[in-house]
């Protein structure tokens, strides 16, 4: 959430507000939500611009927590659930904002323009279920939950959100923290630990001049934050400190910070209160007195751990482990902006409605707002459900509110929202969302959500989505609370149905790509088959299967590479045996009977049958498709905006499909992105494939000396091509090459015709060149 310039003022006083600190042998609680960005921002180096190099953000998430592994400390992760009604006109304005940044990026300045893969807490958590992580989702925002666990169990927070500076936790920033495991020696034991620093608010307190710690959850009224506007109390702290002169090295909010703690010395909790309550007068006091409400909440243990799967995880973990101690190592004196302590995607840029037109976003439907936190009103089953992290926050969105917001991800913005393709499929998850137990007409309201999207670059739009009345398998849509009961067979139908799978054959076909991938191919299949602008075709789906290949088959099979050096290492070790594996297939007879038969393989089987040595041939080609075509680099007009748009729809539709998946009780396997799906891959991979005369040959030709991983390409594209009989095929006829005429010339025979007794043309004299007689014989 964060509180306004608090975070530079505690840097700017860092040498009197931080401690040093040694983390190992403890618990550790984690801010799930601003960890997922910031490893994201600074760990991962992934491309932004081509829609989410979600292989290598796996790769950062699972290198982090090795970290803490290593150092053996137990982390809890604990993410956000859904937005708060209090908070929904930051959520739109911030929302419009991430359009504008996003519109802006390129892979020319990516690195400098904030921008989130869609998708990206959803391989946060799928990457830490994979690598057995303790986490859990809060009903709504986290961080009260987050700070009570940490109290409950005496260890440090980890984060980079500036409310933890009034929450009475230790609490460590995660830009403090090494990322390089060190050494120490403790009862002539050696112990691994990462370096930080440490926030405690009595050490705070003791370097501040002496302050009532009960009165820094005040901090956050009289600053602003996402619930409180910034300008309710802004006369008054300037009042209240007037005796107080500005700096010349100080902003005008690091001033406004100085004066608040210097007239918060000054009060009790009870006298600050009432003056701030007689500050909004009568006449504002109904509307606006719940902003000091939320102050309280800081102080406010949640039953959250209680009802959690975590606490008797934790009751046993902690009886054999120790607590935290002290450390003598401080981090770098770096100075990190404000803008790094946000905790969501939107979050990332400053609040700036004062050049946003407030009517374009329908804020008639966030006017009259609860100031007061309600619990979730999920059913059990659904509550434990999202609890576990196993559906993304915007459900408790729909669910509580009936509202969703499309978030930003990078397309061409001079096309409708990217989003708009998966409606089809939101549609039907709403019609299961928002049925309950009391029975509704089809025509009543409450079948309806209401839907926040891009229009242009600056301007949103709003409207009415009707959620799906019936499906073709299930006439009848029972009450969320008994969707549990339907069976697995209906339940895989609703899926089928709603990604357009009807016939016996193509559900064959859908079940034939594996478990691995059939959810990923279906939602392929219903992209392929949706879209109209840009239309889809063979080289966007052969980009695709591209991808699966990489991430799905070669990396589990040799690991992940991505550079030259690593391919000559690996290789060498391997050499003799690769050298036999290539020359049995140089004779043309070898490779007639690779191009032949290789359609007619089983998936299954090839899947099974595919060699080490040809995974080493085929990465060669891998580079291709991972590295940045230098004019990409250089020159903004390389990039297309067109094919990136296209992608994003595939996203979208995959997002959605997801959540369908596992709100109907996972009837399908659930697919994992960051080993099925990268946006850089893909995207080279279609540009490669785009300028060839025939995909296919060409393919085929650069998968030579890989027969088997081949045999997986072939098979895949053949089952893609039999469900999507329709799909256009680019091919791509060769340029004629143009004949120059010469020059005007003097020849020295009588005819310009005359030619030599072979039927070739004669020489030809030109006496304009000085070296023409060495062409004469």
């Amino acid at each position: 959430m964060g509180i306004k310039g608090l975070t530079t003022y505690i840097n700017r006083n860092k040498d009197r507000f931080y401690q040093s600190y040694n983390l190992h042998d403890c618990f550790l609680v984690i801010d799930g939500c601003s960890l997922a960005y910031n490893l994201y921002n600074d760990v991962s180096n992934c491309y932004s611009a081509f829609g989410g190099d979600y292989d290598k953000y796996a790769i950062a998430i699972k290198n982090f927590f090795s970290l803490l592994k290593q150092c053996n400390v137990i982390p809890i992760v604990l993410v956000d659930g859904g937005y708060e009604k209090r908070k929904f006109r930051t959520v739109i304005s911030r929302l419009r904002e991430t359009y504008s940044r996003t519109a802006r990026c390129t892979p020319v300045n990516q690195s400098h323009v904030l921008v989130y893969p869609l998708m990206m807490m959803v391989v946060f958590k799928q990457t830490l279920a994979s690598i057995g992580v303790k986490f859990a989702q809060a009903d709504f925002e986290g961080d009260s939950e987050i700070a009570a666990v940490a109290r409950y169990l005496d260890c440090p927070v980890l984060s980079l959100d500036s409310d933890f500076y009034v929450y009475d936790v230790k609490y460590i920033p995660f830009s403090s923290l090494s990322l390089s495991v060190s050494q120490i020696n403790i009862d002539s034991k050696v112990k691994h630990y990462l370096s930080c620093e440490v926030y405690e608010i009595e050490h705070f307190i003791a370097n501040c001049g002496g302050l009532d710690k009960s009165l820094l959850p005040l901090i956050a009224v009289l600053l602003g934050n996402d619930y409180v506007p910034r300008n309710v109390f802004g006369q008054f702290s300037c009042k209240q400190g007037r005796s107080i002169k500005k700096k010349k090295n100080m902003s005008a909010t690091q001033s406004k910070i100085a004066m608040i703690f210097d007239w918060l010395r000054q009060e009790t909790l009870s006298s600050a209160t009432i003056k701030l309550i007689s500050y909004l007068g009568l006449k504002n006091q109904e509307a606006d007195l719940s902003v000091l409400r939320h102050a309280h909440q800081f102080q406010c243990v949640d039953e959250f751990l209680k009802n959690s799967e975590l606490a008797e995880e934790i009751e046993t973990e902690s009886s054999d482990e120790s607590e935290c101690s002290d450390g003598s190592e401080s981090s770098d004196g770096t100075e990190y902006s404000d803008e790094a302590e946000c905790s969501d995607e939107a979050a990332c840029s400053e609040e700036s409605e004062n050049h946003l037109e407030c009517s374009e976003t329908g804020y008639d439907e966030v006017s009259s707002v609860e100031n007061v936190r309600t619990p979730s009103k999920f059913p059990p089953w659904l509550r434990d459900k999202f609890r576990r992290g196993e559906l993304p926050s915007f459900v408790s969105d729909i669910y509580n509110f009936h509202l969703y917001f499309c978030k930003s991800q990078m397309e061409d913005f001079t096309l409708d929202d990217s989003q708009i393709l998966s409606f089809p499929i939101l549609q039907v998850l709403c019609r299961f969302l928002l049925c309950n137990d009391q029975g509704t007409n089809e025509n009543d309201h409450n079948y309806r959500i209401t839907c926040y999207l891009r229009r242009s670059i600056f301007k949103m739009q709003k409207f009415k989505l009707e959620a799906t009345c019936e499906l073709p398998c299930l006439t009848y849509i029972p009450p969320i609370s008994l969707l549990p009961s339907l069976s697995d067979s209906v339940r895989k139908d609703v899926l089928y149905n709603t990604l357009g799978f009807s016939s016996a054959d193509d559900i064959e076909l859908a079940e034939s790509f594996g478990e691995k991938w059939q959810l990923f191919a279906m939602v392929v299949v219903f992209w392929a088959r949706s879209a109209t602008n840009p239309k889809v075709t063979n080289c966007h789906l052969q980009a695709v299967i591209i991808s699966m290949l990489v991430l799905g088959v070669i990396d589990v099979k040799i690991g992940r590479v991505r550079h030259q050096r690593d391919i000559t290492k690996r290789k060498a070790k391997n050499l003799q045996r690769i050298q036999q594996k290539c020359a049995n297939i140089e004779s043309g007879e070898t490779i007639q009977e690779f191009s032949t038969a290789s359609s007619q393989v089983p998936l299954k089987d090839a899947l099974a049958k595919v060699s080490e040595a040809d995974c080493w041939n085929f990465a060669e080609f891998v580079l291709q498709c991972n590295q940045i075509n230098g004019k990409l680099l250089t020159n903004p007009k390389q990039f297309s905006p067109l094919l990136v748009h296209s992608l994003a729809q595939l996203q979208g539709c995959l997002n959605q499909a997801l959540v369908l998946n596992s709100i109907l009780g996972f009837p399908i396997p659930q697919c994992h992105i960051s080993e099925t799906y990268s946006g850089t891959i893909t995207y080279m991979a279609f540009s490669n494939f785009n300028a060839r005369n025939d995909v296919e040959l060409y393919v085929k030709g650069q998968m030579r000396n890989s027969p088997s991983v081949y045999d997986i390409y072939s098979a895949l594209w053949v089952k893609f091509k039999s469900l999507l009989p329709a799909l256009t095929v680019l091919f791509r006829k060769s340029k004629k090459k143009v004949k120059v005429k010469p020059k005007e010339c003097i020849v020295s025979s009588a005819s310009d015709h005359d030619s030599t007794s072979d039927g070739e043309p004669g020489p030809i004299f030109d006496a304009n060149n000085r070296f023409a007689l060495l062409g004469i014989a």
